[in-house]
């Protein structure tokens, strides 16, 4: 693997970045984006191919790799964006390798990957009526993805009581009916949805090490501005050595991540790649969030401090993870496997 990103890959982080800084001012300081905002800005995402970035060329994709789509969706961390972009590059990746028939069902996700209609993402499904969806607008549906005995099944589902959890800045929303409103299925082979499942986890975590980073970012410029006693706050051991271990194990996070990207796209025995990118990438995004709340002290508790908004959106992906194990159960797998 090769640690340093090529020039085409700067010019498309840089690209990103710049687009994602001007949209996320907004919502970082307490504006209200209504779904009619979202539902623009999802076209302009489509419209400048994120969307279809892993889709082969000849399918009318960008044709690029999982590592340039981990860039993006690092970047979307990083501006907090509260759209469902990990999923829709998933599974604009996955479509090619399903025979989905011609049907209401296979023309909404079409028109969802060409940023013409949204859907929300549902998180969470059970059978006791339980069942929740994020990143949801009003009026809009959730789209679930399931996998059985050779087919996959796209079900698009009503939502209501649009509420927020822990991320105040992703709407989440109940599925109101166990039926789905549309569905579109066909053959999709296991290994496909292998590779699925873990594109759609590998640009999670990119998210989460995005959301970190630039929550170091903010404590880091604010410990070089911040003055108590004649000097700033930053040259206290107690906080710029926090800060620098915080700046070492995101970076160590981000290696890992690349590493378990090329894993998937040269067909490497993935098991470790994955975990060492799980395990690195939650600890040091939970650490590094934490400590930039107390960079900033009594402010970093309050609602005109946007630090929070970092913390509460990395809590809220490592929910949606789901790690199934304890760091201590993580680091036995990891010394079986090495």
């Amino acid at each position: 693997m090769n640690a340093i990103l090529t020039d085409e890959q700067t010019l498309l982080l840089d690209s990103v970045r710049r687009f994602l800084d001007d949209k996320s001012s907004a919502y970082t300081h307490g504006k209200n984006i209504n779904g009619a905002d979202l539902i623009s800005f999802w076209n302009e995402c489509a419209q400048m191919g994120w969307l279809q970035i892993c889709v082969p060329e000849e399918q009318s994709g960008l044709g690029l790799s999982l590592l340039d789509a981990a860039l993006i969706t690092e970047e979307a961390g990083r501006s907090l964006l509260p759209l469902p972009l990990t999923q829709a590059i998933a599974v604009a990746a996955l479509l090619p390798s399903c025979t989905l028939g011609d049907n209401h069902g296979s023309h909404a996700l079409v028109q969802w990957l060409q940023g013409d209609t949204y859907l929300g993402a549902v998180a969470s499904r059970s059978n006791n009526g339980d069942s929740w969806a994020e990143y949801t607008i009003d009026g809009c549906q959730a789209l679930d993805v399931q996998w059985a005995d050779g087919r996959v099944v796209f079900n698009g589902y009503n939502i209501a009581d649009m509420n927020h959890g822990i991320d105040p800045l992703i709407a989440t929303s109940k599925i109101t009916s166990e039926r789905a409103v549309w569905t579109a299925s066909g053959t999709c082979s296991a290994e496909s949805w292998r590779k699925f499942c873990r594109q759609r986890r590998i640009l999670k975590l990119a998210e989460l090490i995005g959301t970190a980073s630039k929550a170091l970012d903010g404590a880091v410029a604010y410990a070089c501005e911040r003055e108590q006693f004649g000097k700033t706050i930053g040259v206290n051991q107690a906080i710029k050595h926090r800060l620098a271990d915080n700046w070492m194990a995101i970076d160590n996070a981000r290696l890992a991540l690349h590493d378990a990207c090329a894993a998937i796209e040269e067909g490497r025995d993935i098991e470790l790649p994955m975990l060492m990118a799980e395990l690195l990438a939650i600890e040091a995004s939970d650490s590094t969030a934490r400590q930039a709340i107390q960079t900033f002290g009594a402010m970093g508790f309050t609602w005109e401090c946007p630090m929070h908004f970092y913390l509460k959106r990395v809590k809220h992906i490592i929910a949606i993870l789901g790690r199934k194990h304890d760091t201590a159960a993580m680091l036995a797998q990891v010394w079986e496997l090495a």
